[in-house]
């Protein structure tokens, strides 16, 4: 089945608090629980629109799909990664700071 994932992308963007974050950015309430709800959604071009605008994506990184592999919608599935703060309690400030050097100078 194909998934709106949105709580994938607050997660990544650090949204502690989604209805609320998506009220500031132009969702009636009614929308915004409606697009956070697990259930079935109602989604229009314009809140697809908004919502890659504003987490700075394609539709694709919008939506999950847990169903047939074998289909062409198994692209979209996403995987599991583990929290930055995991990731990086691991490593040396040396490693860190290279990390992060990498990231601004775009070579990761």
């Amino acid at each position: 089945m194909l998934k709106l994932n949105l709580a994938r992308l607050m997660k990544l963007h650090e949204v502690f608090h989604p209805l609320p974050y998506l009220t500031r950015h132009g969702f009636s309430e009614h929308e915004a629980r409606g697009l956070l709800s697990d259930g079935k959604v109602m989604l229009r071009v314009e809140h697809l629109t908004k919502l890659c605008l504003l987490f700075n994506c394609t539709p694709n990184d919008l939506f999950d799909w847990n169903g047939d592999e074998h289909s062409k919608l198994a692209e979209l599935k996403k995987v599991a990664y583990p929290e930055i703060t995991q990731v990086l309690a691991r490593k040396s400030p040396t490693e860190i700071e290279e990390i992060i050097r990498k990231v601004m100078t775009g070579e990761i």
